[in-house]
């Protein structure tokens, strides 16, 4: 794993082997992380949005599908957030990932257009552009 700087801390792509592929089933819940996350973490200029899966994960008594989000300026890789989407509705939590806890994003607050495929945005994750 490369490592890169920002502000004297080392941050690191998670190790592929931690990600997985998108099932079907989370396919819209993904397209929804990122409407939402392009409007509440605004991209800056010249910077690429990477995004990944790693799995499902029991969040405030409700199952959810988990994506972390990374921003990388030339070698400066930054951690956006920690996206839990519940399987059974379109909530979403941004996750601390020291402390473990869930803060509710109010998606009626976000106004999000309509995006072209999540097959077609960066991405780190297994077995999808």
């Amino acid at each position: 794993i490369k490592p890169f700087c920002f502000f004297s801390q080392r941050i690191y792509l998670p190790d592929r082997s931690t990600l997985e592929k998108i099932p079907d089933e989370a396919v819209d819940s993904f397209n929804q992380v990122v409407d939402v996350c392009k409007e509440i973490y605004p991209l800056a200029e010249k910077t690429k949005r990477l995004y990944g899966y790693t799995g499902t994960k029991t969040v405030n008594k409700k199952n959810c599908y988990i994506f972390v989000i990374y921003d990388k300026n030339d070698d400066v890789l930054t951690k956006v957030a920690t996206v839990a989407a519940e399987v059974a509705s379109d909530k979403l939590y941004v996750l601390d990932d020291e402390t473990g806890s869930a803060e509710k994003i109010n998606t009626e607050d976000v106004k999000t257009q309509s995006t072209e495929s999540w097959a077609d945005q960066e991405c780190f994750c297994q077995g999808v552009k």
